[in-house]
């Protein structure tokens, strides 16, 4: 099982973002994370995709989003 992580984040507004994917082929979990960096107010939610093609178009879907808000990707991470 294959983990790459993305991560954001806006430095005037001490947000960050992070994207974590897991999965086997058939079956990748999306874990979101968001919040502040100052604190620990923030969310999380979980999304099950059907294919690897399918978690790659709402991941570069989710970098343009990012990036128009003002988040500076990090790093991605391969686990």
């Amino acid at each position: 099982m294959t983990t790459m992580t993305y991560h954001w984040i806006n430095k005037p507004k001490a947000r960050f973002y992070r994207i974590t994917m897991k999965g086997n082929g058939s079956n990748i979990l999306l874990n979101y994370q968001w919040g502040s960096i100052m604190s620990n107010r923030g969310g999380k939610k979980s999304l099950l995709l059907c294919s690897e093609q399918e978690a790659k178009s709402t991941i570069e879907q989710m970098i343009k989003r990012r990036k128009s808000r003002g988040y500076e990707l990090l790093f991605p991470t391969i686990h």
